[in-house]
């Protein structure tokens, strides 16, 4: 790389050095680089367009195909707006390793480093509890919008349904 390039341009290559994690939504940059030998030039009037991640939780282990063919056609339809998913029956090395760790490690990862997470929510499923926990600390760290795709009733006692509910609620959308 030529050490030469000034203040903009090293500002605008981290900006595309970028790993994706983002904090709100879309990043738009104007960026004023020349990559020579890439064949790559973007002039001061381009725009770098980040795509939102989403993390989507759902069952995984004793799904019922209706709910997995909702979660797949959810997800294509949001990938066909340019979001960037990830869908755990699809994305998730779902092998077991003999404890559990190595899946939700993947999805830790995963949910970290979303924009949003989305939520198909079945109360019977262990995974997805675990997931919302995993959301549910991340909101401590910063600001990540739950949606809940599916409307949900309100349980009579305290649920796990009716934290995803609050924390849909208090979402920033």
């Amino acid at each position: 790389m030529d050490r030469s390039i000034g203040t903009q341009e090293e500002e605008a290559l981290e900006i595309l050095a970028l790993d994706s994690i983002l904090y709100y939504g879309y990043i738009f940059a104007t960026a004023t680089i020349e990559f020579k030998g890439a064949g790559m030039n973007l002039s001061t009037n381009s725009k770098l367009i980040v795509a939102m991640k989403i993390y989507v939780i759902c069952p995984v282990r004793n799904a019922r195909k209706a709910d997995l063919k909702f979660g797949a056609e959810y997800v294509k339809k949001l990938e066909s707006q340019g979001m960037i998913v990830h869908y755990p029956p699809r994305d998730s090395d779902q092998m077991e390793d003999g404890v559990g760790l190595k899946v939700n490690e993947a999805n830790r990862k995963a949910i970290i480093s979303s924009d949003e997470i989305h939520v198909i929510w079945n109360p019977k499923s262990y995974g997805s509890h675990f997931d919302l926990g995993m959301a549910f600390m991340l909101r401590a760290i910063r600001d990540c919008p739950i949606v809940v795709v599916r409307p949900l009733k309100r349980t009579l006692r305290k649920s796990y349904t009716n934290v995803l509910l609050a924390l849909a609620k208090n979402s920033s959308l």
